[in-house]
């Protein structure tokens, strides 16, 4: 099934990849040529006026823009992403559970807790990632030249 055209979310897709582009320090004619794809038609994409989310060309691009394709994907509208924090919510509640286990079967007791207490600590490392990635998208990157290594790191001081 073809999905429908919508101009808002083709602009809104559109403004997030310029600007992951941008970030990245790459043109628009760079993109288009690793997508096989028009300079100008690229850049219409990029303004809303054309659509680029279809599978096949926002997994290129995720790889071009080095981010995970999932995150691409739900900013496309092509696949929902699972919120991390609600998934850590819902293995501490579980762990809890486990953690809460009384059984005249030691072994198993024994062992619901230390499943518990490995599920507590993925929770925790689960949070961390999205407060990590949360963070990551909304810093400043520093400037980086066509190459990869680190120009500058300016600090403005207000």
């Amino acid at each position: 099934m073809r999905r429908q055209y919508d101009r808002v979310e083709a602009e809104k897709f559109g403004a997030y990849v310029r600007k992951l582009r941008e970030r990245r320090g790459l043109t628009v004619d760079e993109v288009a040529a690793k997508l096989n794809l028009s300079g100008p038609f690229y850049s219409r994409a990029e303004r809303g006026i054309r659509d680029l989310r279809k599978q096949e060309i926002v997994g290129a691009l995720a790889n071009i823009l080095s981010v995970p394709v999932e995150q691409l994907r739900h900013v496309a509208g092509l696949e929902r992403l699972v919120n991390p924090a609600e998934t850590a919510a819902r293995i501490r509640s579980l762990a809890g559970e486990l953690q809460g286990v009384r059984s005249p079967n030691k072994n198993l007791e024994v062992y619901c807790h230390g499943v518990g207490d490995a599920l507590e600590g993925l929770a925790a490392s689960l949070a961390s990632l999205w407060q990590i990635w949360n963070v990551g998208e909304d810093t400043k990157r520093p400037k980086v030249d066509r190459k990869g290594p680190v120009v500058s790191r300016k600090v403005v001081k207000g």
